[in-house]
């Protein structure tokens, strides 16, 4: 109802490296209202940001405003990939290479609720090893600081969203961190005083991570963009100013997919049924499914 912003004068936009593809989706839309509004600001903020990538993107000026960080120790402690989930045992091995006066909380970072659940459920065993033990995922590594962080366990791997050929359908699966998280995770540890960050990984690995995370429009499907684009009348998906561009294959790939199913007609225009799929947050496939059982009958949305 106002495309404009009108009621706003500065936007603020936090952890902008994330990179998920709705983000990436907002840049552009962003980025329209200010051609049209002089008079509006927006701020991107981030501790890893891509300086060149978002400041040539916006035409826009970069402000480096530097934080109080204590310093972190970082030691790679590589380990053979079947062995790289922390277990009890490296707890307490490490719990006794540090001197007493030194302890303090722990931060692991692991790749999703499985690899944690299991682990806290053995590290019940060992809870007099350390004051205070969080295991998170990556969500840890941004926007949140706790008090008394003293040491991160960085097990370099992270769940994300990609494309599984076999199903034909989005899905979590596990990847190497990048270069940029790792150093957030580091960070976690030098916000309240000094740490040190164990990295079950070597050094080499680290140094051919890439710098930062692959976008995640780059690796799933884009049926779910393209039907944002044709909602909100953004013109043709193939020419949509993405602040890093997918391959124009996956974009004609993902708009006959779409033909298919009958979201988009012969002129790339919604149909009723694209309309109800643009609002739904799930694979396209999986929600025809769902409406179609709902006309049947067989389910109530």
């Amino acid at each position: 109802s106002d495309p404009l912003l009108s009621n706003y004068d500065v936007i603020i936009i936090d952890e902008i490296h994330e990179r998920h593809v709705t983000g990436d989706f907002l840049l552009e839309m962003l980025k329209q209202v200010i051609r049209r509004r002089e008079d509006i600001r927006l701020i991107l903020m981030s501790a890893t940001i891509n300086i060149e990538l978002f400041s040539n993107y916006f035409n826009a000026p970069t402000i480096k405003v530097p934080g109080k960080v204590y310093p972190v120790r970082v030691e790679y402690m590589p380990i053979a990939e079947e062995d790289r989930i922390f277990s009890g045992d490296k707890l307490k091995e490490l719990h006794q290479s540090i001197p007493s006066n030194e302890r303090g909380d722990l931060l692991i970072f692991q790749s999703g609720i499985n690899e944690i659940s299991k682990l806290a459920e053995e590290l019940k065993l060992y809870a007099n090893y350390t004051k205070k033990c969080i295991i998170s995922t990556n969500i840890a590594e941004t926007s949140v600081t706790i008090d008394g962080i003293r040491f991160i366990i960085d097990s370099g791997k992270v769940k994300e969203m990609g494309y599984d050929i076999e199903c034909g359908v989005s899905k979590l699966s596990e990847y190497w961190i990048s270069k940029a998280s790792a150093m957030q995770r580091m960070g976690r540890a030098g916000r309240t005083g000094p740490g040190e960050c164990f990295r079950f990984y070597s050094e080499n690995e680290f140094e051919n991570l890439n710098d930062f995370a692959i976008p995640e429009i780059k690796r799933i499907p884009l049926e779910s963009i393209i039907l944002q684009i044709c909602a909100f009348n953004l013109g043709n998906p193939r020419d949509f100013d993405f602040i890093e561009k997918p391959p124009i294959e996956n974009i004609i790939h993902s708009i006959n997919h779409l033909k298919n199913i009958n979201a988009l007609d012969h002129l790339e225009r919604l149909t009723p049924l694209g309309k109800m799929l643009s609002n739904m947050p799930i694979d396209v496939s999986l929600g025809k499914m769902l409406i179609m059982a709902m006309f049947m009958g067989f389910v109530i949305i």
